[in-house]
Protein backbone atom coordinates (compact mmCIF):
# COMPACT_ATOMS: atom_id res chain seq x y z
CA UNK A 1 0.00 0.00 0.00
CA UNK A 2 2.88 2.23 0.53
CA UNK A 3 4.57 1.79 -2.53
CA UNK A 4 1.37 2.11 -4.65
CA UNK A 5 0.89 5.80 -2.32
CA UNK A 6 4.22 6.75 -3.33
CA UNK A 7 4.21 5.76 -6.56
CA UNK A 8 0.51 8.03 -7.30
CA UNK A 9 2.43 11.39 -5.32
CA UNK A 10 5.71 10.52 -7.41
CA UNK A 11 3.89 10.53 -10.80
CA UNK A 12 1.57 13.49 -9.77
CA UNK A 13 4.92 15.46 -9.53
CA UNK A 14 6.66 14.14 -12.61
CA UNK A 15 8.43 11.34 -11.11
CA UNK A 16 8.40 7.80 -10.58
CA UNK A 17 9.55 5.05 -8.23
CA UNK A 18 11.33 1.38 -9.17
CA UNK A 19 13.07 -1.55 -7.59
CA UNK A 20 15.85 -3.09 -8.22
CA UNK A 21 15.67 -7.16 -6.58
CA UNK A 22 18.22 -10.12 -5.71
CA UNK A 23 17.79 -12.40 -4.00
CA UNK A 24 19.25 -13.06 -0.82
CA UNK A 25 21.10 -9.67 -0.92
CA UNK A 26 17.16 -7.63 -0.99
CA UNK A 27 15.29 -5.32 -2.84
CA UNK A 28 16.79 -1.46 -2.72
CA UNK A 29 13.87 1.20 -4.18
CA UNK A 30 14.72 4.06 -5.91
CA UNK A 31 12.81 7.21 -7.15
CA UNK A 32 13.23 10.42 -9.60
CA UNK A 33 12.10 13.19 -9.39
CA UNK A 34 12.54 16.13 -12.10
CA UNK A 35 13.69 19.80 -11.04
CA UNK A 36 15.36 22.92 -12.24
CA UNK A 37 17.87 24.13 -10.81
CA UNK A 38 17.42 27.39 -9.57
CA UNK A 39 19.37 30.57 -11.25
CA UNK A 40 20.20 32.49 -8.58
CA UNK A 41 19.81 30.79 -4.92
CA UNK A 42 18.86 34.26 -3.15
CA UNK A 43 17.51 37.78 -4.04
CA UNK A 44 19.62 40.58 -4.10
CA UNK A 45 19.67 42.03 -0.76
CA UNK A 46 18.19 38.83 0.51
CA UNK A 47 19.93 37.36 4.15
CA UNK A 48 20.20 33.86 4.73
CA UNK A 49 18.69 32.95 8.04
CA UNK A 50 21.61 29.99 8.55
CA UNK A 51 23.95 32.88 9.15
CA UNK A 52 22.38 35.51 10.20
CA UNK A 53 22.81 36.71 13.62
CA UNK A 54 20.52 37.15 16.45
CA UNK A 55 18.44 39.80 16.10
CA UNK A 56 18.83 42.70 18.73
CA UNK A 57 15.33 43.60 18.52
CA UNK A 58 14.46 39.66 18.96
CA UNK A 59 17.16 38.80 21.56
CA UNK A 60 15.96 38.03 24.84
CA UNK A 61 12.26 37.96 23.92
CA UNK A 62 9.99 35.03 25.32
CA UNK A 63 7.68 33.13 22.90
CA UNK A 64 5.45 30.74 23.79
CA UNK A 65 4.88 27.94 21.50
CA UNK A 66 1.92 26.04 20.74
CA UNK A 67 1.69 22.67 18.67
CA UNK A 68 0.89 19.24 19.42
CA UNK A 69 3.29 17.77 17.28
CA UNK A 70 6.64 16.78 18.56
CA UNK A 71 8.80 17.50 15.04
CA UNK A 72 7.12 21.26 14.66
CA UNK A 73 7.58 22.20 17.75
CA UNK A 74 11.86 20.78 17.23
CA UNK A 75 12.24 22.90 14.02
CA UNK A 76 10.14 25.69 15.25
CA UNK A 77 12.53 25.77 18.30
CA UNK A 78 16.05 25.28 16.61
CA UNK A 79 14.46 28.37 14.42
CA UNK A 80 13.40 30.27 17.59
CA UNK A 81 16.76 30.07 18.97
CA UNK A 82 18.36 30.97 16.32
CA UNK A 83 16.93 34.46 16.54
CA UNK A 84 17.89 34.74 20.16
CA UNK A 85 14.73 34.04 21.34
CA UNK A 86 13.69 32.45 24.19
CA UNK A 87 11.11 29.65 23.84
CA UNK A 88 8.23 27.30 26.25
CA UNK A 89 6.67 24.75 24.44
CA UNK A 90 3.38 23.14 24.83
CA UNK A 91 1.71 20.69 23.13
CA UNK A 92 -1.76 21.80 23.29
CA UNK A 93 -4.34 25.22 23.69
CA UNK A 94 -4.78 23.93 27.42
CA UNK A 95 -1.75 23.82 28.30
CA UNK A 96 -0.86 26.91 26.68
CA UNK A 97 -3.96 28.67 28.66
CA UNK A 98 -2.17 27.37 31.95
CA UNK A 99 0.79 28.37 30.76
CA UNK A 100 0.09 32.05 29.96
CA UNK A 101 -1.80 32.29 32.96
CA UNK A 102 1.27 31.41 35.12
CA UNK A 103 3.61 33.64 33.42
CA UNK A 104 1.58 36.58 31.74
CA UNK A 105 4.86 37.64 30.51
CA UNK A 106 5.26 35.91 26.83
CA UNK A 107 6.09 38.61 24.21
CA UNK A 108 4.31 36.52 21.85
CA UNK A 109 2.56 33.87 21.34
CA UNK A 110 2.86 31.09 18.35
CA UNK A 111 -0.65 29.19 18.10
CA UNK A 112 -1.29 25.57 16.21
CA UNK A 113 -4.91 25.91 15.70
CA UNK A 114 -6.18 22.04 15.57
CA UNK A 115 -5.00 20.47 18.49
CA UNK A 116 -6.33 17.75 21.29
CA UNK A 117 -7.96 18.57 24.38
CA UNK A 118 -8.19 22.34 23.44
CA UNK A 119 -7.95 23.68 19.63
CA UNK A 120 -6.00 27.09 19.20
CA UNK A 121 -9.43 29.21 18.58
CA UNK A 122 -10.46 28.00 22.03
CA UNK A 123 -7.03 28.82 23.40
CA UNK A 124 -7.34 32.36 22.41
CA UNK A 125 -10.43 33.04 23.52
CA UNK A 126 -9.60 32.15 27.20
CA UNK A 127 -6.57 34.32 26.89
CA UNK A 128 -7.94 37.56 25.55
CA UNK A 129 -10.71 37.17 28.18
CA UNK A 130 -8.48 36.90 30.91
CA UNK A 131 -6.28 40.06 29.49
CA UNK A 132 -6.37 43.61 31.51
CA UNK A 133 -7.14 46.46 29.88
CA UNK A 134 -4.53 47.54 28.11
CA UNK A 135 -2.87 44.44 28.39
CA UNK A 136 -2.33 42.36 25.11
CA UNK A 137 0.15 39.41 23.67
CA UNK A 138 0.27 38.84 19.91
CA UNK A 139 -0.38 35.82 18.89
CA UNK A 140 0.05 34.56 15.44
CA UNK A 141 -1.64 31.38 14.14
CA UNK A 142 0.22 28.65 12.79
CA UNK A 143 -1.83 26.79 10.60
CA UNK A 144 -2.03 23.86 7.86
CA UNK A 145 -4.97 25.56 6.22
CA UNK A 146 -3.61 28.40 4.26
CA UNK A 147 -6.83 29.65 2.70
CA UNK A 148 -8.37 33.13 2.87
CA UNK A 149 -11.21 32.16 4.87
CA UNK A 150 -8.72 30.38 7.09
CA UNK A 151 -6.83 33.59 7.91
CA UNK A 152 -10.16 35.79 8.60
CA UNK A 153 -11.22 33.02 11.25
CA UNK A 154 -8.16 33.14 13.07
CA UNK A 155 -8.48 37.22 12.61
CA UNK A 156 -11.76 36.95 13.90
CA UNK A 157 -11.25 34.64 16.39
CA UNK A 158 -8.68 37.30 18.12
CA UNK A 159 -5.35 36.46 16.36
CA UNK A 160 -3.50 39.19 15.50
CA UNK A 161 -1.98 37.57 12.60
CA UNK A 162 -1.43 34.53 10.66
CA UNK A 163 1.41 31.67 8.70
CA UNK A 164 0.90 28.66 7.19
CA UNK A 165 2.40 25.38 7.50
CA UNK A 166 5.21 24.84 6.65
CA UNK A 167 6.63 27.67 8.30
CA UNK A 168 8.50 29.54 6.07
CA UNK A 169 11.49 31.16 8.30
CA UNK A 170 11.48 34.69 6.05
CA UNK A 171 8.59 35.43 6.84
CA UNK A 172 8.28 34.44 10.57
CA UNK A 173 11.26 36.62 11.14
CA UNK A 174 9.09 39.26 9.42
CA UNK A 175 6.17 38.47 11.53
CA UNK A 176 8.32 38.73 15.06
CA UNK A 177 10.00 41.46 13.90
CA UNK A 178 7.11 43.46 13.38
CA UNK A 179 5.01 42.30 16.44
CA UNK A 180 8.53 42.43 19.25
CA UNK A 181 10.45 45.20 17.95
CA UNK A 182 10.77 47.67 20.51
CA UNK A 183 9.71 51.28 19.71
CA UNK A 184 6.95 52.57 17.31
CA UNK A 185 5.75 48.78 15.84
CA UNK A 186 3.81 50.84 13.08
CA UNK A 187 6.44 51.55 11.58
CA UNK A 188 7.27 48.23 10.57
CA UNK A 189 6.01 47.29 7.29
CA UNK A 190 3.99 44.22 6.65
CA UNK A 191 5.78 41.03 6.79
CA UNK A 192 6.62 39.01 3.46
CA UNK A 193 3.53 37.04 2.14
CA UNK A 194 1.43 37.81 5.15
CA UNK A 195 -0.60 40.13 3.21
Amino acid sequence: LGLAISRKILRLMGGDIHLESDEGRGTGFYFSIPFSIAAEQFQSGAIDLREQQPSPCLEGKSILLVDDEFINITLAEALLDRMGLSVRAVTNGREAVEEWKKRRDFDCILMDIQMPEMDGFEAVALIRSHEAAGDHVPIIAMTAHALDEDRKRCLDAGMDDFISKPIDSDILTGLLLRYLSAGDLNNISSAPGAD
